[in-house]
């Protein structure tokens, strides 16, 4: 950072942040987003991700139904302004849900079943085609849930299209495409292809 009050106010202070980093805890140099610790805490405690990938699950299940039935409707515009609102508040639900989980909330799940449940729900992500912004916002959902359940190869193409969609609908430069991608590059790292997770942040 260039102005120094933003920066390590000690050798110790990095230090402290790369043993967190290392130990798989948000480090103080990056703002905690609910995303962020979602993935931290799912390497922290591996049983307990299994409790935040069937909340996830089942509420990706609701949103795509409910989804289906919005999409329907017979005023498109009237349709699609109510589809926005009621699918923005779902998925904030969605997102407020899984911030919340904590290490006592844990439970065992089939990952053979949690899958087909996903598979499932993203094979019905195409009702959204024709509002392309909401069908980003729930691909990258069902991508941050394979992600959390260890799927992350079944992550990303649905990062993927969302960053298509949103470069698309939005531009290069908007904050969702930036997120996309940056989001596409985490799963590059994951996969240990730094070179193309270094490619796309200095991209973003």
């Amino acid at each position: 950072e260039k102005e120094p009050a933003r920066r390590y106010a000690s050798a110790s202070a990095l230090a402290e942040d790369i043993r967190r980093h290392l130990d798989d805890l948000p480090i103080a140099a990056r703002a905690p987003s609910a995303i962020y610790q979602l993935r931290k805490f799912s390497r922290r405690h591996r049983a307990a991700a299994g409790a935040l990938v069937a909340i996830a699950a089942v509420l990706m299940v609701s949103v795509v139904a409910l989804g289906a039935l919005l999409v329907r409707a017979t005023t498109a515009e009237a349709a699609a302004r109510r589809e926005a609102v009621r699918s923005g508040a779902v998925a904030q639900f969605l997102d407020d849900m899984l911030s919340g989980i904590s290490p006592e909330m844990t439970l065992e799940m089939d990952t053979e079943l949690l899958r087909a449940i996903l598979d499932r729900a993203s094979a019905r992500v195409d009702a959204y085609s024709e509002h392309p912004l909401i069908e980003a916002d729930i691909r990258m959902i069902i991508a941050d849930t394979y992600d959390a359940a260890g799927l992350a190869e079944l992550a990303r193409p649905h990062i993927e299209e969302a960053l298509a969609i949103r470069r698309r609908e939005l531009g290069d430069g908007h904050a969702g495409a930036l997120a996309s991608l940056i989001r596409l590059g985490e799963v590059d790292f994951e996969d240990a292809d730094y070179e193309a997770a270094l490619a796309k942040a200095r991209d973003a």
